[in-house]
């Protein structure tokens, strides 16, 4: 079955999907999310280093997450065995999309090139924090899997599943920090 492509906008009722878990099973979007708001956030895969700073900022904020009553689901473009290599305990909903079909659906679409993909205009100082950050993690990539000019997107859903924030990403380092679009829900 083909999905068709759809951008989305800031009022729309995301979509319900089936998805693939890191455990293998089918599970359904709105079921997962029930009455509460969520988070989707579409990254590249697990053993991107950018991916894991971003998975790293995720966790710090747990707190908060949960006193919001926060759906967390992250989207990797990795298979459901590598997830659970290189992601033990992770106390948020992960989404399996090796195909990128979802990725397409909702228009997640990847750079058309490596110097858009990695912003070169603006890439210098956010590459510099970057490389502090990921040194004082001990952050080391892993393997490559899917699309690798993949951009990143977040959709911010309220309770009744319409969406109150979109963001797709321009480049690899346009992702907005977590307690910005925490402030938002």
């Amino acid at each position: 079955m083909r999905l068709r492509c759809m951008m989305l906008e800031v009022g729309n009722l995301f979509p319900d999907v089936s998805y693939r878990s890191y455990d293998g099973t089918i599970k359904d979007l709105y079921a997962q999310i029930g009455q509460n708001p969520a988070v989707i956030l579409f990254l590249r895969y697990v053993g991107c280093t950018k991916c894991q700073l971003d998975i790293h900022e995720l966790l710090s904020h747990q707190k908060e997450i949960a006193e919001k009553g926060v759906q967390v689901f992250v989207v990797f473009q990795s298979a459901p065995s590598t997830v659970r290599e290189g992601l033990t305990d992770f106390p948020f909903e992960i989404i399996c999309d090796p195909i990128q079909a979802l990725y397409k659906r909702f228009d997640v679409l990847p750079a058309q090139t490596k110097e858009e993909f990695l912003d070169v205009a603006h890439f210098a100082e956010a590459h510099k924090a970057f490389q502090e950050k990921k040194q004082d993690l001990g952050l080391v990539h892993g393997a490559y899997e899917g699309d690798e000019l993949q951009r990143p997107a977040i959709f911010l859903l309220d309770a009744k599943k319409r969406i109150v924030y979109l963001h797709y990403a321009a480049s690899l380092m346009d992702m907005p920090p977590v307690e910005s679009w925490l402030r938002r829900l």
